[in-house]
């Protein structure tokens, strides 16, 4: 009975991770350019426990279905019409037929995990491009910043030369000296 209840804990598991992936896409969604550091370490932990996660879902989930459904170690449960009723709808000629329950349950949670890591992989991609892009923002405005401040270190560094002393006076009256002379 572990196993069983195991198996059907692992659709559970699957639901969750699902929403936790939806919060974490709507959360970055609604706050894109409003994040704080706290925040954005938060959001990036968050996602990096979730791959995590699934990485070993993805991995683990087939040995699973191998290990114990395949090999009878889950029982196999039917979901079928009450007997009353399966002759009641026999009689009408819509009888359903027998349903098995674990074979259905085994092909959803392939399903989900298959579209988890597809949901997994399509932010990786996202946020690598983010990332690359804020990257590139970082770097321009850094350069920029660079650039005023070495044109005031140009600055400073003329003011300094103008005022400094060659032999009896400043480089500053020798140049207006040849200014006046030219004039």
């Amino acid at each position: 009975m572990r196993e069983a209840l195991c198996f059907v804990s692992l659709s559970d598991y699957l639901d969750v991770m699902q929403v936790d992936y939806s919060k974490l896409r709507d959360e970055a969604r609604t706050q894109h350019g409003k994040f704080s550091a706290r925040r954005l370490k938060r959001m990036r932990d968050s996602f990096l426990a979730l791959s995590m996660d699934l990485s070993s879902a993805v991995r683990d989930l087939p040995q699973f279905h191998d290990t114990y459904v395949r090999s009878g170690r889950v029982p196999v449960f039917t979901m079928e019409d009450a007997p009353w009723l399966a002759s009641q709808l026999a009689r009408s000629g819509q009888a359903f037929p027998s349903v098995n329950f674990t074979q259905m349950l085994a092909d959803q949670q392939k399903e989900q995990v298959a579209e988890l890591a597809t949901e997994d992989k399509d932010y990786r991609e996202i946020l690598s491009a983010v990332a690359s892009l804020g990257a590139s923002i970082d770097t321009f405005k850094i350069g920029r910043i660079a650039l005023w401040v070495s044109l005031v270190s140009l600055v400073v560094a003329l003011v300094a030369l103008l005022l400094a002393e060659v032999k009896s006076g400043t480089v500053l009256s020798y140049l207006l000296e040849w200014v006046s002379s030219w004039l």
